[in-house]
């Protein structure tokens, strides 16, 4: 259905490791319920398949589109939402001051060394953002999608362990099938329609986006 021009819409941006040609169609009738506009660009940032561009161009495209879509729509400041799956935590923190709340998907890596319990670690694999956007982002809810948090030892339960230990208040995981539950355009909708989005909707912190 069109877009009513005087209620409140949420914009929600997938990017994903490979270009989207089509919409995820299993979500539409969610989408229209949950009034959220979703959009992705026709292009890619990663290894996995040709065509890439920098990830900086990617993330300039999704800015790009929620600054036409809130020209346009009367779009509601605090549903502003972004969902990566190559480079998700380095795309969240870059656009912490313009998404309200960020899904994070299979990605562990971090700007602080993720240490174990007998004083080993995994290295930094990240550039340390900007303060403004690192105390931006720990305002906002994220929610990590990993095969498996459970093992205390490994990447995902770490990662989660010391962004909790930073300050972010509002860290949301799950635990999801890549071919099954988020192999778009078919994704399924229990996850994000049950957990998920009212996660982001009631924590998606009172701060304006700048953009």
């Amino acid at each position: 259905p069109p877009v009513d021009a005087k209620v409140p819409y949420g914009i929600f941006v997938w990017l994903d490791y490979k270009d989207s040609v089509s919409v995820a169609v299993p979500w539409e009738p969610l989408l229209d319920k949950s009034h959220l506009i979703f959009i992705t660009p026709v292009c890619h940032f990663g290894d996995h398949f040709p065509n890439s561009v920098p990830m900086w161009q990617m993330l300039g495209l999704a800015f790009d589109a929620v600054e036409n879509l809130k020209a346009k729509y009367k779009v509601d400041p605090k549903r502003i939402y972004l969902m990566s799956s190559n480079g998700g935590m380095q795309l969240s923190f870059g656009g912490a001051d313009v998404f309200t709340g960020m899904i994070c998907m299979y990605d562990s890596q971090y700007f602080h060394p993720l240490q174990l319990s007998d004083g080993r670690f995994y290295p930094p694999s990240l550039p340390a953002p900007p303060e403004e956007l690192y105390e931006l982002a720990k305002l906002r809810p994220i929610v990590l999608i990993d095969k498996d948090f459970s093992d205390l030892e490994k990447a995902p339960a770490l990662l989660v362990n010391t962004m909790r230990s930073e300050g972010f208040s509002h860290v949301l995981t799950k635990v999801l099938s890549l071919s099954d539950d988020v192999h778009y355009p078919n994704l399924s909708t229990p996850w994000f329609e049950d957990s998920v989005l009212p996660f982001l909707d009631q924590t998606s912190a009172d701060v304006p986006a700048k953009h």
